[in-house]
């Protein structure tokens, strides 16, 4: 078992040791049943969730039962569906990590002499993140965990090899242990040059080589000094390079990670293959197949920056997206509306009869599982005209928007005009809601815009086309269904590429 596990153990025992004497429970063991049930109870209270509680504290408290050769309780039914219920109260939250682009790693290493304080280091932390990102290691694996203290895992000097080929040179990177190999099994990467220079993992590997000093049995990322590059020291370079070249996010050093992975799902590498790629036990069956896919990527022209979570797109709203959403899966194109070609992923969030007050619980629940989109379309209102006042609505409306904005700063909010009618439920007089929703559409686009939102006008769905709806008057028929998706498709290939009007189709002067 790893150091920093036994660490964690220690410090749940301790933790529920404090818990006892808070509330003058006897210090027994075996742990009685309802103690840790009370347990259980207090840290869902405090708000832990319930990965939380069984990875750091009851795995902990088990651990010591079993190593005293008392009888386990946290296995027991009772424990295991109080620990249902903390999952359902306290969901967990969404890991909000963003990963390293590869446009965004050359940015980075090429800005690293403006925050570094010497070409010794600019030329260490450039090798670092670039060896970081495409052999997919963790940074436990090429730093120290702190000054004087080096990490069990983190790679040496003489773990390295360089092979010259016929007209390029390979990296032969062996792992002696790492986070999932505690025996020391051991395996190799082997790493091929590649035709950018500038963020090539073996051409900036070579260059700190020249610099770093002969230091034997050592870490292979040292300081002038002689000193180990520390977890710190790089997480603090990382943030220096991001705020100097102004890009905002939940950047950390597992970022690099994570990005080698993003742009194997960008080019259609499967899941497990890339959860192969990146597991340890075994990247020797797997060491060719990320070297030949990493060195195609490096001949690709990368005009934008893609990230899973927030290039996607949601689209969320009333029956209107339900039935847009079962629709358009046999489309050309598909759930994404054809944007994918250009690395973005659609999700449809559709629900029959939604009404405004829905919405902002509808985002929050994402937000729980989901790192935040690039695009959010808003499809909703229509159920409530006729039963909530015109201006209380469009007060909602915008207080809603503005705190959608707050909630996902960076998410581009994409207002889709509440469209028209030919039958209005809860309404006395048709004409009366049409002046409404007229007035609600306005009043909403202009406040998304206003916060560098885009929005869309349905001017092609009009009631008087009666065969653009069903017998209802309501909902679309399949032909309003076609006309409405294309709208969508077509105002977001406007927002993503053309940069101009904020407003589908432009409003004419």
């Amino acid at each position: 078992m790893a150091d920093s596990t036994w660490k964690t153990y220690k410090t749940a025992v301790e933790s529920f040791q404090s818990f006892r004497k808070l509330y003058n429970l006897q210090d027994t063991w075996p742990v009685p049943l309802y103690d840790l049930l009370f347990y259980i109870a207090y840290m869902s209270h405090t708000g832990l969730s319930a990965s939380t509680i069984t990875t750091y504290n009851i795995s902990g408290i088990s651990t010591m039962h079993k190593l005293n050769g008392h009888m386990d309780n946290t296995k027991s039914f009772l424990v295991t569906k109080i620990l249902e219920g903390s999952k359902r109260k306290n969901p967990p939250k969404a890991d909000l990590r963003l990963p390293v682009s590869m446009n965004l790693l050359k940015r980075l290493i090429q800005l690293l002499p403006y925050v570094c304080t010497s070409v010794y280091e600019s030329t260490m932390f450039a090798s670092a993140f670039s060896l970081c990102f495409f052999g997919l290691l963790r940074v436990g694996e090429i730093t120290s965990q702190s000054k004087g203290r080096a990490g069990k895992h983190v790679i040496h000097i003489s773990n390295i090899k360089l092979v010259r080929k016929q007209d390029s040179v390979d990296l032969h990177l062996m792992i002696r242990s790492s986070k999932t190999d505690q025996h020391s099994h051991s395996t190799t990467l082997i790493i091929c040059s590649q035709t950018d220079n500038s963020i090539c993992p073996v051409h900036l590997l070579k260059g700190y080589l020249e610099v770093r000093q002969h230091a034997l049995d050592s870490n292979l990322y040292l300081h002038f000094d002689g000193s180990d590059l520390t977890r710190y020291q790089f997480s603090i370079v990382l943030q220096r390079a991001l705020s100097f070249c102004e890009v905002k996010g939940h950047f950390r050093p597992h970022s690099f990670r994570i990005g080698a992975a993003t742009e194997a799902k960008r080019f259609g590498i499967h899941d497990d293959v890339i959860k192969k790629m990146g597991a340890l036990d075994v990247r020797c069956l797997y060491e060719i197949h990320t070297i030949r896919y990493l060195n195609y990527l490096l001949n690709i022209s990368h005009d934008f920056i893609y990230i899973i979570g927030s290039r996607s797109i949601w689209i969320l709203g009333l029956s209107i997206v339900y039935w847009a959403g079962k629709e358009v899966l046999s489309r050309q194109g598909g759930r994404h509306l054809g944007l994918h070609n250009v690395g973005f992923q659609g999700f449809w969030f559709g629900k029959r009869g939604m009404v405004w007050k829905e919405l902002i619980p509808k985002i929050e629940f994402l937000l729980r599982r989901h790192p935040p989109p690039k695009f959010v379309v808003i499809q909703l209102g229509s159920n409530d005209l006729g039963t909530v006042k015109g201006w209380q609505l469009a007060e909602n409306m915008i207080c809603n928007i503005l705190r959608i904005h707050a909630l996902m700063p960076n998410t581009l909010i994409v207002w889709s005009d509440i469209l028209q009618r030919r039958y209005w439920h809860n309404a006395n007089n048709g004409k009366s809601i049409e002046k409404t929703r007229k007035r609600v559409n306005l009043l909403v686009r202009n406040q998304v815009i206003s916060i560098g939102g885009c929005a869309i006008r349905h001017c092609n769905l009009r009631a008087r086309e009666v065969n653009l709806y069903r017998n209802d008057g309501t909902h679309l028929s399949n032909s309003g269904t076609e006309i409405y998706l294309n709208n969508v498709q077509g105002a977001l290939e406007h927002f993503i590429s053309s940069g101009g009007s904020l407003v589908f189709p432009p409003i004419q002067a």
